[in-house]
């Protein structure tokens, strides 16, 4: 059996408080320290033509 964690957010925009901003990228970190990354754009389209 393989365990997968997805993580999937949404940040704040750069309208938002620098608090917003700072305790949002703070709880990511937190999130983030001690998973293994595996970092990718899955949208990505390989090859000369994209449709």
């Amino acid at each position: 059996m393989i365990n997968v964690d997805i993580t999937q957010c949404y940040a704040p925009t750069n309208d938002s408080e620098e608090e917003e901003k700072g305790n949002f990228y703070n709880a990511l970190s937190t999130i983030k320290q001690d998973r293994p990354k595996k970092m990718s754009d899955f949208n990505a389209k390989i090859g000369c033509v994209n449709r």
